[in-house]
Order: structure tokens, then C-alpha cells, then sequence
């Protein structure tokens, strides 16, 4: 029998808030050979609510193993959440790695946000919780001075699974910018909160998104079987990855819908630095992998999805709904304590409210209608390409094309938007494959868009 010879591949690690998936994609054609997933958990530490990094660590590196024995692992790249950092003394984390929706900040949230950055210095809305990695750093150097005081480095979450595979410590744009109020988005230089507290010798150098970054460390190689010429290369902010491709290709306007536990909005158009101004209390800015300023807004559209629905898991129709639409009921935001809503206690209101069965495609409805209203906030000409666990909802996707009256509706085939996002980083040379965008079959609900408009309304005179 002879040899099989093994397809050189890429493996992405891709740590979202709700799942971890690695995947493997095949570096000759493009295309994905295998993924597998793993459901997160948090750990409640004496510290706080805590993402439990060890156990994606040690799953990680399991799979690692498994899928070694198949496929010839060239290289690795990371792709994580945004909100999240660690900060290590020597090769330990100094402090569990906070879960940004861990409610700590009562104490010192005074005073962090009259020391964050103004807008027009960061792009960065007040978002409350840890959502603002700013507050989390402040947090734990506010209420833990001695321990801080031991600090030698913070790095973002995909570069610790990056420093975890190399012993390489490096810093990255896409993270750093992202509502975190440490990037000087105007300037493109750290922020003013990062001097005044000192934080600015704890960074590692910044390194370019997909830069190789070294070789996997010989423990890693030894526990692996990994050959110990394998590459990592610095690794991106999830959202921002869905970006890389139609960035890449230079498309134009285009609205790129990234959709999961968070609906996130990205307006890729002619956005700079000087635009930043305070016209909207809702739009922020990030920074993308070429380090040009990103319109954005979201909502925590998967999460609130499921509260809405409250796990009746019953399929919608579109019978339900239009006898939501003729009810007049209408889901008021937000059911998740954060978006464009935040603050705000979210209901179910008008004259009659909806039984069990009618859950799911209220729950859909308002998806549709927190989508239109971010899309109309960012006023973004351009198509509208859905991506992520969204696009397997058929009714979502008629009915935001009803509402997008002067915008085509695009939903990819890819099936991570991360995790290909990622992978396109590594080398030009790679005949990517061209991601199929496919037109929604239009169908219209009679009165859905004088619903919206109602919708609206009751917004403004309730918020």
C-alpha cells in the first residue's frame, strides 16, 4: 500500500462568545475540509465571572492532536470575540479573563467614564458592562492595585491563544480598535486612557493582522505532533474578519451583516477619521485589518432572539407573521442589556400578545426590525450581504429585502464568514474561491411596512 499523502491546510481557531470552532481549510484549493465545535462555558472564580480559557486551551489543543493524524497542519490563525484581554506575569495569568457581561463595575464606573476618551478621539460608544475593554483594565487596576502592580503584559484574546501556541507576545489593530477606548482612531496611536494609567508599557509590540508571527514552540509541537516548523500568524477581531474578503476585492459601498450571538453591522464605505462626530449616539467606529476606520453598529441580535422566543423552538411562519402584524404587537427593544437600546427594558406590547406558537416569529420579526433601523442609522448605500446563523432564516431575509426598498438582500454560502475572513490573511497566492452570494427570492406581507414605520414611532416616544 502506498503512502496517503496528506492535504496541506491552515487551522483557525475561532472563539466566539456562545461557541469555539476549529477548522481546517485546505491551502491549495480554499476550501474548508473539516470543522468541529465546542459550547462555552464561564466559570465562576472568586473574582468574578470568568471565560474559562483553559478549557478552549486544553480542547484546542485535543483537537490539535485528532486532526494532525489526517491532515498536514502548515499553519494557524486565531479569531476571537472582541471585550476580552489577559494580563500575565511571566508565563500565568494574573487575573481570570473577565466575561465582558459580568456585572463588576458599580463601583468604579464613575470614574472610568470620566476618564475614558471622548468619541472623537476613539470612535467609541459608552457601552456599559465590559464591553469597553477600557473599563474591564480599569477595573482590575482600581480594585486589585497590589496585584496589578505585578503586571508585565496584556495582550487580546486571539493574540494569548497566538502567545499560547508560541511563546510570541504581540498586539493587533482590529482588536485594539474595536470599541475598547484604547486606540486613538483619529490619530492612530494608543489612547489617552491607555497613557494616563500607565498601561502603554504593559502592550506588546503591534504587529499586522495575519503577520507570521514564529514557528509553534517546541511543548506545543511535543504535545501536538505538530511539525515544529508550523507557523501562526497573528490573529483578528471576529467581525472584522467577515470583512477581509469583500475588502480585499474592493468592491465598493457594501453593508456586510456578520450574524450570531451579536447582530453586527459594518458599513464599508469611504469612512475616515475626520467624519467621527457626535451626530448619532449609536454609531461607532472600529478599525479594519488595512487600519481604516469601520462604521458599525450592533445588537445582540442571537441572544435576544432566543429570549424572545423563549425556547419554544417553534417554527415561524409566515402565517404567525401576519397575524402578529394584524394584532398590532410589536417587540420592543432591548431584551439584552446592551445595543442601540441599551438601558432600555424591552417589551411586548399593542392590543393582543402573542401565544406560545407565535413566539418564534415575533422573535424574528424583531430581528428584522432592529436590522432595518441599524442599517437606516448607518445610511450606507450598497448591497446588504447577510452572513452567519441569520441567513439560515429564510423569513428574516424576505422580509428585511421588503424593507430595503433600494438595497438588494445577499445571503453567503460560506459557512464562516471568521473563519475563511482569517484564512484569507495568509498569502495571496492562494486561489481563493469566490464566496457565492445569493439573491433572496422576494415575497411580500401586506401592511409589514407600515408596521415598521409604526414600530418607529413607538420608539421615539418611548425612548
Amino acid at each position: 500500500m502506498g503512502l496517503t499523502i496528506k492535504s496541506d491546510c491552515i487551522l483557525v481557531l475561532d472563539v466566539g462568545k456562545t461557541h469555539t470552532k476549529v477548522s481546517l481549510v485546505n491551502l491549495s484549493s480554499g476550501n474548508l475540509e473539516t470543522s468541529v465545535r465546542l459550547t462555552n462555558s464561564t466559570i465562576d472564580t472568586s473574582y468574578y465571572r470568568a471565560i474559562d480559557v483553559d478549557a478552549i486551551w486544553e480542547w484546542f489543543i485535543q483537537q490539535i492532536k485528532i486532526l494532525n493524524q489526517s491532515f498536514a497542519i502548515k499553519q494557524i490563525t486565531t479569531t476571537t470575540h472582541g471585550a476580552a484581554a489577559v494580563v500575565v506575569a511571566g508565563n500565568e495569568l494574573l487575573f481570570p479573563v473577565i466575561d465582558y457581561e459580568a456585572d463588576i463595575y458599580e463601583y468604579i464606573d464613575q470614574q472610568y467614564n470620566e476618564a475614558r476618551p471622548d468619541f472623537l478621539e476613539t470612535g467609541s460608544l459608552n457601552l456599559g458592562q465590559g464591553l469597553n475593554l477600557g473599563r474591564q483594565l480599569f477595573y482590575l487596576q482600581q480594585t486589585y492595585p497590589a496585584q496589578w502592580e505585578k503586571a508585565e503584559t496584556i495582550m487580546l484574546l486571539p493574540q494569548y491563544f497566538c502567545w499560547k501556541l508560541t511563546g510570541i507576545a504581540v498586539t493587533e489593530l482590529t482588536s485594539l480598535g474595536c470599541h475598547t477606548d484604547l486606540w486613538n482612531i483619529k490619530e492612530g496611536k494608543y489612547s489617552s486612557l491607555v497613557n494616563q494609567c500607565d498601561w502603554l508599557k504593559l502592550f506588546p509590540n503591534i504587529k499586522k493582522t495575519g503577520e507570521k508571527l514564529g514557528p509553534v514552540c517546541a511543548g506545543v509541537a511535543e504535545e501536538t505532533g505538530l511539525e515544529t516548523k508550523t507557523l501562526v500568524l497573528n490573529g483578528i477581531h471576529d467581525s472584522n474578519a467577515s470583512l477581509v474578503p469583500y475588502l480585499a476585492a474592493n468592491k465598493g459601498n457594501l453593508n456586510i451583516l456578520s450574524t450570531g450571538t451579536w447582530a453586527v453591522f459594518n458599513a464599508i464605505q469611504k469612512a475616515t477619521s475626520h467624519q467621527l462626530s457626535t451626530t448619532s449616539d449609536k454609531i461607532m467606529h472600529s478599525v479594519d485589518y488595512q487600519n481604516n476606520p469601520v462604521l458599525s453598529m450592533r445588537f445582540m441580535g442571537g441572544r435576544e432572539w432566543e429570549l424572545i422566543q423563549q425556547n419554544k423552538l417553534h417554527n415561524t411562519t409566515f402565517e404567525d407573521i401576519e397575524q402578529i402584524i394584524n394584532m398590532q404587537c410589536y417587540p420592543i427593544p432591548a431584551f439584552a442589556p446592551t445595543g442601540p437600546f441599551a438601558g432600555i427594558e424591552g417589551a411586548i406590547i399593542g392590543k393582543e400578545k402573542p401565544n406560545e406558537n407565535q413566539l418564534s416569529a415575533l422573535a424574528t420579526i424583531y430581528l428584522v426590525l432592529m436590522s432595518r433601523y441599524c442599517l437606516d442609522e448607518l445610511d450606507c448605500s450598497g448591497d446588504i450581504i447577510v452572513e452567519g446563523s441569520f441567513t439560515k432564516n429564510l423569513e428574516y431575509l424576505q422580509l428585511l429585502q421588503q424593507l430595503s426598498t433600494e438595497q438588494e438582500i445577499l445571503y453567503s454560502s460560506d459557512p464562516s464568514g471568521t473563519t475563511f475572513g482569517a484564512c484569507r490573511l495568509t498569502s495571496d497566492a492562494i486561489n481563493w474561491p469566490t464566496i457565492e452570494l445569493m439573491p433572496v427570492v422576494n415575497k411580500s406581507i401586506i401592511g409589514f411596512n407600515e408596521y415598521y414605520d409604526s414600530w418607529k414611532q413607538l420608539l421615539q416616544n418611548i425612548c
